[in-house]
């Protein structure tokens, strides 16, 4: 049961990290985050389901040693974390490289054009 609930909780940061990446916050308040307020947010994204997860188990431990169960659910979820993050940077970053060459390819079209018609 320890599993799944520590699985259950590594999903929670990697989905609220996901949702915080992806959410239109500039639609909703009519700015974009700070960088301050983004780090907040992504921290929080990690440490709440954490900390739900060690209540539960402060009222049915886990079987075995609760501090290497603890020390595992940090490492397990700031790993997880941290890689959903950079994964979706790297996905920012292509979208980003894409678009830049589709807008390239669309002005070399125009230049043929135009020498064309010389």
């Amino acid at each position: 049961m320890e599993i799944v609930t520590l699985a259950f909780a590594i999903f929670l940061s990697v989905a609220a990290l996901w949702a915080e990446h992806y959410s239109p916050w500039a639609k909703w308040s009519g700015r974009e985050l700070s960088r301050t307020q983004a780090y907040i947010l992504g921290v929080l994204a990690i440490i709440l389901p954490l900390t739900g997860l060690w209540i539960i188990w402060a009222f049915e431990p886990p079987g075995g040693n609760p501090f290497a169960w603890v020390l595992g659910s940090l490492w397990g979820d700031v790993i997880a974390s941290g890689l959903t993050v950079l994964w979706l940077y790297s996905l920012d970053d292509k979208h980003a490289a894409q678009e830049r060459a589709e807008v390239a390819e669309a002005g070399e079209k125009v230049w043929r054009r135009d020498d064309a018609h010389e």
